[in-house]
């Protein structure tokens, strides 16, 4: 063993500390990937509640409006939650390269 060189698990061989080092860098960016999706899928739920609640006070205000009555809440929920979910479909399906 020379003097001043720390054998490791390999004996030192620098081609495994290239291929840890490549490994190590893969794996920083996979767990970046991991933490942006989900915190992607956490604005993405706060969104989703957000609009729908927009969209039930656009449709009980209308019904109010239009008909001089007011709906029955169930009523007034389900017709928001089927037009947050068209809303998102349509949008997660105008994305690039989702139509080709």
């Amino acid at each position: 063993m020379r003097e001043g060189r720390t054998e490791g698990k390999y004996g030192g061989d620098p081609a495994y500390r290239i291929v840890n080092e490549e490994e190590s860098e893969s794996m920083k960016g996979m767990v970046g990937s991991l933490v942006g999706l989900i915190i992607g899928l956490v604005i993405g739920i706060v969104m989703s509640i957000i609009f729908f609640v927009i969209t039930l006070f656009i449709v009980k205000a209308s019904a109010d409006i239009v008909f001089a009555e007011n709906i029955s809440t169930d009523m007034a929920v389900l017709s928001a939650a089927i037009i947050t979910v068209g809303s998102m479909l349509g949008g997660a399906g105008m994305r690039r390269g989702a139509i080709d």
